[in-house]
Formats: C-alpha cells, sequence, structure tokens
C-alpha cells in the first residue's frame, strides 16, 4: 500500500478533507473525537511503508484495520448484540462455484456449509468483486447461519486467528432500499457502534476487512416489476470497484432466474465493473439433522418423534425438514407431554399443516397464559379467532407502515382499536397491552429493544395472509385497497388469504367480484393490479367445472400465475402475464384474448389443453430438456411449440389448423446461451466460453462470436489471468437491450444484429 492510497482510504473516516493531513512523513487526522498522529516510515529490508504508532510499527493496511477501522471494538459489539444460537445444527448444501473454478457449471455437494462459507468469503477472486449467494426457502436457516458465522469471525479476529469480520445487516423486507442508510443504521442501532460512515465502510469492503452479509432478499426483489434492490445492489457492486466480497441471502440467485429481462436491471447497474457469482444452497434437513438438534435440546426419543411425523406426514415434510419449523416442533412436543397428545393436537392434514400448526401454538398461549384472573375464576382472555384477529391486527399494520417492527406505543394503539368493539373495560385492554410483549410468536427486536416484531418473518406473512382472507371475505374495498396498493405480496400471503376463505366457507364467486372492483379502481401501474391477479387466480382455481363464465380484462399476472392451476370458464381479456411455467396447470374453457405473455416455461408433460389464444403476443418460449433448455423466439415457431402442447391459436378470430414454420436459427440460441454467461460473471475469457459450448466452441469463437465483435455488441479487452494469453470479452450495449432486440428479432440472428444497430444508433 502506497502512501497515496493510505490517504485515498483515511479521507472516507474524516468529516471532511481539511481533518486529514499527510505530509512530511506525517498523518495528523480527525476521526470523529480523536485525534491520531503518527509517522510514516519505511521498512529497511523490504522498502515498504509502515506506520509508527506510539512507538510500534504496523503495515498500513494492520494499522488502518485495528487503529482506524477499531475491527476489534466492532467484533466486540458483534458478540455482545448478537444472541447465539442454542443447539445450532450445521446444515449441508450445494456449492455452485464462480466461473473462475474448474466445475462451475456443475453443483457440489457441501457437508458443512459454515465452513465453505468460511472458506469461499476469505479467499475472493482478486480483482473482481465476489457475489455469494446464500440461498433456500423461508425458514430452512440463513438468518441463523449468517448469526453464527458472524460471531464466530468475531471471535477469531479478536484472537488474531483472522483480519476480517462478517457484519450481517437485515434488509428487513424492504423493497425500496438504500445501503447507505440500511448498512449504517444497522451499524449504530443494532450493533451501537458509529466509527464509519458509509465510503469508510465501502474502503474497508474493498480491502477485505468486512464481508456485509445482506439478509433479506426474498424472491420478490429480483422478480418484482420496480427492480429497486435489484438496482442498488448493482450500485453497491460498481461503487467496490472490482473488489471485495459480499454475500446476498436470497431465495434464489438472480442467474437462476429465466428471464434476461429482469437479470439485465442487476447486469446494467454494475456498468464497467468486474463482478463474478456464485451460488451456496442450503439443503433442507433429513433424519440426521433432525435427531441431532432434538438430541441437542436434550430431549429423549428423537428417533420416535420423527418416526412419527413421517408415518404421517412423510420424511420430507416441511414439519420435519425445515429449520425453524423443527424448533417450534420441538417446543410444543416438551409442553405436551406425550407424543400421543401431541400427535392428536397437531393432526395429519399435510395439506393444512402450517395453518394447523400456528393455531397450536396460538391455541396453548390462549389456554395457558393469556388468562383473566380478575375474576373468582381464571378465564381465557380472548378466544382463538379473537387471538388470529389481533395478531392479524399487527401484520397488518406492520405491512402499511412498512416495517417488520412496531415500537410499543404503536402496539398499544393496534391493541385499542382491537378492543374497542369488544366493550370490555379498561381492565381487559390494560391485561392485553401486558401479554401482547410476551407473546410466543412476538420478539422484542434484539437491535432495539423497544421494538416488537414476529418471531420470525414466515409468521407476519401467515397473519397478513390471514388479514387480507378476512378483508376478502367481508367484501370489505377499503380494506382490500389499503392492503393490496401498499407493496406486491408474496406467495405466501396470497396462498394463505385464499385459505382463509376456504377455512371461513367464503363465497370465492363473491370475493371475485371484489377483487376485479378494486383493480378497475386502480391505476395500472400500481401494486394493486399485480395483487389483485395474484388473488383472482388462486380463487378462480378449483376442480369444479359447472361455473359460469369469469371475465377479466386489463389484470396483471405476476411470475407463474398459471403454475398448478385448474382454471376452467374463464376468458383473460387484454390481460399482461410475467413468465409462468405451466407446470400441474389444466384448462377447461379457458381464452385468452389479447392478451401479453413475457415467457411460457415448458417442462415434459406440460399441456395447454383446453386453452384458446386470440390475438396474442408471447414473447418467448423457454423448452426445458433433459440435457439442456432451449428459448425459441420466432413467432412461428412459438406457436408450434405451443400448438404441439394442445393449445388453439386464433388471429382476429379466424382459426389457425396448420400453424407454418419458418427455418430455425440456431444462430440465436447461441447467441442466448453465450449472454447467460455474463449472468455470473461481468468479463469472459475465451477458454470459458469454448467449455460452455463444448464441441461447438470452436465455431461459436470464429464465426458468431467476430460478428459481435464487429456490430459492437461485444468488445474485447486486456487479457487478465494465468496461462498464455487468450481472448476476453465484455457486454458493450445494455443488456436490457440485447433482450429487447431478442424478443422482437423474430428467431433471425441477422434481425437481431439490425435491431441492436438500430437501437444503438
Amino acid at each position: 500500500m502506497t502512501a497515496n492510497e493510505l490517504r485515498r482510504i483515511l479521507l472516507a473516516f474524516v468529516n471532511e478533507p481539511g481533518e486529514l493531513d499527510v505530509r512530511q512523513g506525517r498523518i495528523v487526522a480527525q476521526i470523529q473525537d480523536e485525534l491520531i498522529d503518527v509517522r510514516l516510515t519505511t521498512e529497511p529490508e523490504s522498502g515498504d511503508l509502515a506506520v509508527e504508532d506510539d512507538g510500534s510499527h504496523y503495515s498500513p493496511r494492520t494499522w488502518l484495520l485495528r487503529r482506524v477501522a477499531r475491527l476489534d471494538l466492532l467484533a466486540d459489539r458483534i458478540l455482545s448484540y448478537t444472541s447465539e444460537t442454542p443447539a445450532f445444527v450445521v446444515p449441508s448444501g450445494l456449492l455452485r462455484a464462480d466461473l473462475t473454478s474448474a466445475n462451475a457449471d456443475q453443483e457440489a455437494a457441501v457437508d458443512d456449509v459454515a465452513k465453505c462459507l468460511e472458506g469461499l468469503l476469505a479467499s475472493p477472486t482478486p480483482a473482481t468483486t465476489s457475489v455469494l449467494y446464500l440461498t433456500s426457502d423461508a425458514g430452512e436457516g440463513k438468518t441463523t447461519l449468517i448469526t453464527q458465522l458472524a460471531r464466530r469471525q468475531a471471535e477469531n479476529c479478536k484472537s488474531r486467528r483472522s483480519n476480517w469480520l462478517f457484519v450481517p445487516i437485515a434488509l428487513g423486507g424492504k423493497t425500496f432500499l438504500r445501503f447507505d442508510d440500511v448498512v449504517i443504521g444497522t451499524l449504530s442501532n443494532r450493533f451501537r457502534f458509529n466509527r464509519y460512515y458509509f465510503d469508510g465502510f465501502l474502503e474497508l469492503v474493498k480491502l477485505g476487512a468486512i464481508v456485509p452479509a445482506f439478509d433479506g432478499f426474498e424472491e420478490m426483489f429480483v422478480e418484482g416489476h420496480s427492480g429497486e434492490a435489484v438496482s442498488a445492489l448493482g450500485s453497491l457492486i460498481e461503487a467496490l470497484d472490482s473488489s471485495g466480497s459480499i454475500l446476498v441471502a436470497a431465495r434464489k440467485a438472480f442467474f437462476e432466474i429465466t428471464s434476461l429481462r429482469t437479470q439485465a436491471r442487476l447486469f446494467d447497474a454494475i456498468g464497467e465493473k468486474s463482478a463474478s457469482f456464485s451460488r451456496l444452497k442450503i439443503n433442507r434437513w433429513k433424519k440426521r439433522q433432525f435427531i441431532e438438534y432434538v438430541n441437542r435440546r436434550k430431549m429423549p426419543q428423537a428417533g420416535d418423534l420423527f418416526e412419527a411425523f413421517s408415518a404421517h406426514l412423510g420424511a420430507d415434510h416441511p414439519m420435519l425438514s425445515r429449520a425453524f419449523l423443527v424448533k417450534r416442533l420441538v417446543d410444543l412436543a416438551k409442553d405436551a407431554g406425550t407424543l400421543e397428545h401431541l400427535m392428536a393436537e397437531l393432526g395429519a392434514a399435510p395439506q393444512d399443516y402450517f395453518f394447523k400448526f400456528v393455531e397450536t401454538l396460538v391455541e396453548r398461549e390462549a389456554k395457558l397464559k393469556w388468562l383473566d384472573k380478575s375474576g373468582d375464576a381464571a378465564q381465557p382472555l380472548l378466544t382463538l379467532a379473537e387471538h388470529h384477529e389481533l395478531l392479524a391486527a399487527i401484520a397488518r399494520e406492520m405491512w402499511q407502515s412498512s416495517s417488520n417492527a412496531l415500537r410499543l406505543d404503536v402496539i398499544d394503539v393496534v391493541v385499542d382499536m382491537f378492543a374497542e368493539p369488544k366493550r370490555r373495560g379498561p381492565t381487559f385492554v390494560r391485561q392485553i397491552r401486558e401479554r401482547i410483549r410476551n407473546h410466543s410468536l412476538l420478539s422484542t427486536d434484539s437491535g432495539r429493544g423497544t421494538l416488537l416484531e414476529f418471531d420470525h418473518d414466515e409468521f407476519r406473512r401467515f397473519y397478513l395472509g390471514e388479514a387480507l382472507g378476512r378483508a376478502l371475505t367481508d367484501s370489505s374495498h377499503a380494506d382490500l385497497l389499503s392492503i393490496l396498493s401498499i407493496d406486491r405480496l408474496s406467495n405466501d400471503t396470497c396462498d394463505q388469504a385464499v385459505g382463509h376463505v376456504v377455512r371461513a366457507n367464503g363465497d370465492r364467486r363473491k370475493c371475485v367480484g371484489v377483487v376485479l372492483e378494486v383493480a378497475r379502481s386502480s391505476s395500472p401501474v400500481s401494486f394493486a393490479r399485480e395483487n389483485c391477479g395474484a388473488l383472482l387466480v388462486r380463487l378462480l382455481s378449483s376442480e369444479t367445472k359447472d361455473k359460469a363464465l369469469v371475465i377479466l380484462d386489463s389484470i396483471v399476472f405476476p411470475l407463474d400465475s398459471l403454475s398448478g392451476r385448474l382454471l376452467s370458464n374463464v376468458e383473460f381479456s387484454s390481460c399482461r402475464f410475467e413468465g409462468t411455467a405451466i407446470s400441474g396447470t389444466k384448462f377447461t374453457g379457458v381464452l385468452f384474448k389479447g392478451c401479453e405473455f413475457e415467457r411460457f416455461d415448458i417442462e415434459p408433460g406440460d399441456s395447454l389443453v383446453g386453452a384458446t389464444f386470440a390475438d396474442c403476443r408471447v414473447s418467448s418460449v423457454r423448452i426445458e430438456a433433459e440435457e439442456s433448455a432451449r428459448v425459441v423466439y420466432g413467432p412461428s415457431e412459438i406457436r408450434s411449440e405451443l400448438v404441439k402442447l394442445g393449445g388453439i391459436f386464433t388471429v382476429a378470430d379466424e382459426p389457425k389448423v396448420n400453424v407454418s414454420v419458418g427455418a430455425v436459427d440456431d444462430r440465436i440460441d447461441a447467441v442466448e446461451k453465450f449472454l447467460r454467461i455474463f449472468l455470473r460473471t461481468t468479463h469472459v475469457n475465451e477458454d470459458r466460453i469454448r467449455g460452455k459450448f463444448g464441441k461447438q466452441g470452436a465455431k461459436f469463437i470464429d464465426d458468431i462470436l467476430p460478428q459481435l465483435v464487429r456490430a459492437g455488441i461485444v468488445e474485447q479487452i486486456e487479457y487478465r489471468g494465468r496461462g498464455l494469453p487468450q481472448g476476453r470479452y465484455k457486454l458493450s450495449v445494455p443488456m436490457q437491450a440485447v433482450q429487447d432486440s431478442l424478443s422482437s428479432s423474430g428467431g433471425s440472428f441477422d434481425e437481431f444484429l439490425s435491431n441492436l444497430e438500430v437501437a444503438n444508433s
């Protein structure tokens, strides 16, 4: 590190440039309330720069980390304000390494995910920002694993066994993100550490001294219309200037998403910087992890507990394979007394396991803890239905305030509003206020003790679905709009809302009418239109076939909205569908009229029998095969593929029986395959291209790649790496423009090049 580099980094820690003076072999800096005065020296043997501070000599990096950045103090705060997880079980996983690895396109089994994560983050790729996605479904241990690794690294840093920290940063379910606010807010509020500005934090990430773990990137952030979170992530990667490592915990890595249009948001936000992406997927628990956890909780008969539930629900049931649910199951088992009693409480209905599971937890709360002792005999303070109503009100308030936690005074207001219609006096309200703070499904925010949040985000989504389901059954236009217009709803919440309607024996057809009214009264660009589409397709999905025709007009349907649905006697008119699979879908008398489809994902065994498409536009079809997938863009090819599945196409209300298919341009498939390489790295070497294309690699490099270079789509840059020099390439045009040109190319490579030339002119 040179003196100029040291000065540049120090500038990120001072309030203003005038508070830093580096000259004549001295550094004088005012950092927060501390005045630093040290001397710069040169090591006699190596000639490297050194820092003399209070009689001790340090390398510039060590001095920065220990003296300026105070990593030891931050490590102390992480250990103090990050609670240790009792009975932690290390999960297994699958690693898909970045493209610098020899097996980049294969998944490698990992027995110890924590150890693998530590190794990957400690040795990032040089001159590249390394982004590691930690993926799993909700409740499978991402947050717990991040917390454990943060504590482990803090202990290692304090004992000098390592020189970097792992800093967990909860995004809190926010779609609209400013990373500077989130990062500094976490350091100040959660860890009580006010040493850094955001610029200083970035410099430490560049040095590899801090690895931030952004926890809370759900699938809605990546696949949503707005893409604010994706753009914010891209801007962060650009700011890191091809250095450092970050971890992003999400349900899915962005490069696994089929739509190039969605992926373009992140790629285009990165700019000219070099970034490489990898993914570590946490496996669901098997019998071994289940028994290990139960034994760690010092509960006898772990094997009997697993065998009893697996016999009723199956060994892969979420209650036995998701860490969050296993923890709660063991909590219940400890209180139940006998295994038979626990089985009777939970029942054996796999299709509605989560509702029954939550209801069992709440029922115990109602019968054992929430007791009104103001009279002669203790009586339950609230009924089971009233417990659900209160928790649903809290979840709704969190949703409408765009927060996962509420201040206690706000909780008190929610309780007052809940209790007012009950008309049971101030003693009733006071007891609810006291008990709600210790509810088993709620917990105090560990970073801010005056805030109350749900014990797990899945509980929050569950009760938001309950609130939405109540609005549906009550046919409340205002309540529906107040929920649907806030943000994009998760799939869990929509499923739970429709499940509430079913359990309450609500009239689905009446609910459809109310949702349609909300959709028609909402702005076309609002979240309400899309959320209405998610609800409508669920409400209409039923095995009953003798239904009157339902017409849905100008509705937006989110990702995979048609997957697994049973639709009959429905007309979709002028609707727009995001990319959707049709696996498990059955159509009976379904008409799509003037609709627009971003993409169909087709797998073996899928069927479109019973579906008619009149004057519809399908941008692309992705066809999954055993070895690989191919994407079809040509209109005639798209129609041919969908007709093969049993779909009927008409134009101007006139059926077309025979669909003419033009010549297939294999070069378009090759270009699409080539572009997907850039979704895992921003710069690619020639040997990686050859490995991706196999036997066709030489043909692509000799014939197609030069045309892409001449058209200004791809640019050859300076080679960096070991071995003999070779070609190294980057994309020269926005990924969004490439996707638009592919969609409008009609499956023609020449038309694709022509479209891009027009777009760039």
